[in-house]
């Protein structure tokens, strides 16, 4: 059985300019036609970054970049890459590019997208890591995850794990063709719920 992901929003009460363009957007999608990619708000990047403090580095001898800014370090790397090629269904793979030799650089609960060579998928390619994670002395790290492999992954394949503007994303669709009904009331105020479910790859 392939589980997937839903996403059920809640929005506060909108002013007519914000509701009708809410209108619009959920008109293009066409029911459960259209595709949208969204990202969870509470899980941008992973745990580790919230537990480090950034600091800044500069080149020896204390020369910085021509625009007078730092190295920024302490915190993981946005992109990392699939290490090794994975078959549809795995739920672990070797992820390369973290820094060497840290505890928890995943840990249970954080998020990743795999993009396969490098594109973001047009299909759900987002998982849970179930376990923590260390990364050895090469930056090497084995990743377990749920749900399995969408699609099968190959070396270089790059893999979002978040900050720096990055989110770890999926693709949804409304879950049905009456989701995205707007209630107007009195003062032309607007409010209205709505479902999507992670849009899947064919076999």
């Amino acid at each position: 059985m392939v589980q997937r992901f839903e996403a059920k929003l809640t929005m506060p009460d909108m002013e007519e300019d914000r509701w009708r363009d809410h209108d619009g957007l959920f008109a293009a999608l066409a029911g459960t036609g259209g595709k949208i990619r969204l990202w969870d708000h509470a899980r941008t990047e992973p745990y580790y970054n919230q537990t480090v403090v950034e600091s800044e580095s500069f080149w020896s001898g204390g020369a910085r970049w021509s625009g007078g800014a730092a190295w920024a370090s302490g915190k993981l790397p946005p992109m990392v890459a699939v290490g090794e090629s994975r078959a549809r269904g795995q739920s672990n793979v070797l992820l390369k590019g973290f820094p060497p030799s840290l505890s928890g650089v995943l840990r249970r609960g954080d998020l990743f997208e795999i993009m396969p060579n490098g594109t973001p998928a047009d299909y759900g390619h987002l998982y849970v890591v179930t376990r923590w994670a260390n990364s050895n002395a090469d930056g090497h790290a084995r990743v377990y995850f749920r749900d399995g492999l969408r699609k099968g992954v190959r070396p270089g394949d790059m893999c979002v794990i978040g900050g720096g503007g990055l989110k770890p994303s999926s693709v949804f669709r409304l879950a049905s063709d009456d989701e995205g009904n707007i209630d107007v009331r009195d003062a032309m105020i607007g409010s209205f719920g709505v479902s999507f479910s992670e849009v899947l790859p064919h076999a």
